[in-house]
């Protein structure tokens, strides 16, 4: 499950791991306190051994997404630099073919 917009929870166990995933993941803690207020109740149907069960499912979530957008942005580095270096692969190559006509002349 990585896009959580879209995504309609099938019970309650599913409800409180994606009020958890957003809450863990959220940007500002009062975007943080509403989630958690919003599965507040909801989580009180759970049993003890649910709610660890859905604490960590979540928590493994939120690493996954991290290393997710970690992978993407040491992709996009990557070919930043492999831009970088095709641009001076090119203006060697303009560079060395200006070196030859001078030499000629």
């Amino acid at each position: 499950m990585g896009n959580t917009e879209c995504y309609k929870p099938a019970n309650n166990y599913e409800a409180v791991v994606l009020g958890l995933v957003l809450a863990l993941s959220a940007k500002t803690d009062k975007n943080s306190e509403s989630c958690m207020a919003i599965i507040e109740d909801i989580s009180k149907t759970l049993t003890e051994s649910e709610l660890t069960r859905a604490q960590e499912e979540a928590k493994q979530r939120v690493r996954e997404r991290e290393e997710e957008e970690r992978e993407q942005e040491r992709n996009r580095a990557n070919k930043r630099e492999k831009d970088r270096l095709r641009e001076e692969k090119e203006e060697y190559k303009q560079w060395k073919i200006n070196q030859e006509k001078k030499d000629k002349q």
